[in-house]
């Protein structure tokens, strides 16, 4: 899947359900994301356009997570680059219905790390809390990169 930096915008619109009026939010804070080394950027004035893969896209979901969590965004993108194989663990298990994984966001040993929990699993400790868990992405992160692909998809569709 190769998309321009407007399909990626107007996915992450869709999925996020962003009033036109705030389009310019959004930009800036993939640009503040891309600033951090999340994704690449465009070369302005170069002639080439930057193209982005399935795993941009999800890489800008998991971060926009977090960013709407209230993370700053350089944390955002740098624990998404640390923590990518939770985050992809999470999505494949949820894209492939095989089961419901949360990401789990805790902190181990002094350090901030992110899990993939299964769902009944992760209700079971619920139970039993521990005080380490920050917070939990639940299914925001699946659900958010859901609706993404299927808008780049569903745009994919109508265009050929």
């Amino acid at each position: 899947m190769n998309l321009g930096y407007g399909q990626i915008e107007d996915a992450l619109v869709a999925a996020l359900t962003i009033p036109e009026a705030d389009r310019m939010k959004l930009r800036s804070r993939i640009q503040h994301l891309q600033n951090a080394g999340l994704v690449k950027r465009g070369s302005k004035g170069r002639g080439h356009r930057a193209t982005y893969g399935e795993e941009d896209l999800l890489k800008l979901c998991g971060s926009l997570a977090l960013v709407n969590a209230q993370w700053p965004a350089k944390a955002a993108a740098a624990f998404v680059i640390e923590q990518w194989p939770a985050f992809h663990d999470s999505l494949a298990s949820s894209l492939h219905d095989a089961e419901d994984r949360i990401i789990a966001v805790l902190e181990m040993d002094g350090e901030i790390i992110a899990r993939s929990v299964g769902r009944q699993a992760w209700l079971a400790r619920a139970l039993d809390p521990t005080p380490d868990v920050i917070f939990e992405l639940r299914l925001e992160f699946p659900n958010l990169a859901k609706k993404a692909l299927a808008s780049v998809q569903s745009s994919d569709d109508t265009d050929g």
